[in-house]
């Protein structure tokens, strides 16, 4: 597709219209989003490859993306490497169920306890005089 759009862009290139426009440059830019979102890590050598221009180009155009939020990354200069800061979401989830179990637990814990006062006609009240024991809250 990028072949494409450089001979495309070439044929523009005196059209008035389109000569001044960055509307090519738009379209490479959301190419390159979707070229690199689905990876973890990527060689910019192969961006470069695919996209058909040099390396530092490349290296230019991420890093500007980046700069602008639109790119969760960060790139190894020495490597030529992009790595992908995206969340992990199973590791997301799983903290998610920990601290709904552990809020289940100290619910019920607590819940019990203010049962096991009702059955011996232990009655809590705090500072406030309210009830505790499972009266009133």
């Amino acid at each position: 597709m990028q072949a494409s759009l450089d001979k495309i862009t070439q044929m523009f290139k005196f059209d008035y219209f389109f000569s001044g426009s960055h509307t090519f440059s738009k379209i490479r830019a959301t190419n390159l989003l979707q070229y690199v979102a689905p990876y973890k890590v990527l060689d910019m050598r192969d961006i470069a490859t695919a996209f058909n221009i040099s390396i530092d180009q490349v290296e230019n155009e991420l890093s500007e993306q980046i700069s602008q939020g639109k790119i969760k990354a960060k790139i190894d200069s020495y490597k030529k490497v992009l790595l992908s800061r995206t969340v992990n979401k199973e590791v997301e989830t799983y903290k998610k169920v920990e601290a709904a179990g552990k809020k289940f637990f100290e619910e019920t814990e607590m819940g019990l306890i203010k049962m096991s006062c009702m059955k011996k006609g232990i009655i809590l009240r705090d500072a406030n005089k309210h009830m505790l024991g499972g009266f009133m809250k």
